[in-house]
């Protein structure tokens, strides 16, 4: 980790045939260039713990290969964008530890996604997720003082990721 810098270019859309990507603990900044929504075919896209900013762009919606989405420990805020909703493959979303705030209500629905860290950020409202039927699912920290209220939620966690979660 930590030796790249820099930004995603524009050009990550021409990447195809890439099925993996995974860039984790660097120093990666700026923001999703709109061109990741080219990456159809991706099947594990992996930003973990770098300083990525911005909302998340709807055209992650146009990823509609993915199974695995990890943008934890970044720095993204805004609402998740609609878009999300056409993600039918994918399995594990992982976006703990950002500023994204709002109602996740384009999760709503994703019958295939087992595994769900949305902990450490600004969300107002889950209950329209406790419609789902969830493997792993983290809304709160363990130790926090402020919790969401979260009936189906099956885990709390005391750092970004699944790595330090507990099991209610």
């Amino acid at each position: 980790g930590a030796a790249l810098a820099g930004t995603l270019p524009p050009s990550i859309g021409t990447l195809s045939n890439l099925k993996t990507f995974k860039i984790q603990q660097n120093s990666v900044s700026g923001t999703l260039p709109t061109e990741i929504g080219l990456l159809r075919g991706m099947e594990t896209f992996n930003l973990f713990g770098n300083k990525i900013r911005g909302t998340v762009p709807s055209h992650v919606g146009l990823m509609t290969g993915l199974s695995s989405l990890t943008l934890s420990s970044n720095g993204f805020n805004g609402t998740l964008p609609a878009t999300m909703s056409t993600l039918s493959r994918l399995q594990l979303l992982d976006i703990s530890a950002n500023i994204i705030s709002g109602s996740p209500t384009a999760l709503v629905g994703l019958r295939s996604l087992a595994s769900l860290y949305m902990h450490n950020n600004a969300f107002s409202d889950i209950a329209d997720l406790c419609q789902e039927s969830w493997v792993t699912f983290a809304a709160n920290e363990c130790d926090a003082d402020e919790v969401l209220i979260c009936p189906c939620c099956t885990h709390c966690c005391n750092s970004p990721g699944p790595s330090r979660c507990t099991v209610f």
